[in-house]
Formats: structure tokens, sequence, C-alpha cells
């Protein structure tokens, strides 16, 4: 098992509605449901300053990957939950304590100026 996270991770939120919504091409919230949830594909960055002192190993190997890398929204459902396969090498009760990270916990990244697929 890698000891570090090298890359963003998906994030869900609630669009008030509980539609499906397809990854990174549709907003929520604005367009649909209680109008508080960001666009898809915005990026969303764990606070530099959050304690992960008490969160187990496995976790805390991921809370650090979102200080670095975030997230990004890619699905609708359950506000700010983070999804995954299933796999024998990760610790079931490391990953609940993830449900302890609140959406203030995370801010919101400026991309605007990140090149952009087939810009100049």
């Amino acid at each position: 098992m890698t000891e570090e996270i090298s890359e963003p991770a998906n994030d869900d939120a609630d669009d008030g509605e509980g539609s499906d919504k397809k990854p990174g091409k549709c907003g929520i919230g604005s367009t649909a449901g209680s109008g508080n949830a960001p666009p898809m594909g915005t990026r969303f960055r764990l606070r530099a300053g959050f304690d992960t002192s008490g969160f187990p190993p496995q976790a805390r190997v991921i809370l650090e990957g979102l200080k670095r890398y975030g997230m990004i929204l890619a699905d609708s459902g359950p506000a700010f939950s983070l999804g995954g396969a299933p796999s024998r090498g990760w610790n079931g009760e490391d990953l609940d304590s993830l449900r302890r990270v609140r959406g203030e916990d995370l801010e919101a990244v400026d991309t605007s100026a990140l090149p952009r697929p087939g810009g100049p």
C-alpha cells in the first residue's frame, strides 16, 4: 500500500434533488435544487491548517493528499462525500473516519489561470 496520494480525488455534492449528473458536464446548484451547490469540475482542497493528527494512518494519507492535490467535484450525491472502489488494502474503519471532514474544512481552488484543453 502506498503512503502518498499523487492525484486529485473525486467528490460528490448534494444538488438538492438527488438527480444524476454527468461528471464535469453540467452545473448543479444555480440551475437545479437548492442553488447552493458548486458546478461540476470545481476543484477543492483541504485547508492547509486542517489537523489530521486525530485520524488513523490510512485516513491521514488521504487527507494529506487532499491538502496537496485536492479533489474535483465529479458527481451529485451526499454533500462532500468521498467515494472509491472497495479494496482489501484499505481499512474500512480508517476510511469511515473521513466522514468527520466537513464542507467548511475545504476551500475552492481558483483554476481560472490554468491552461485549458484546446486553448492557446
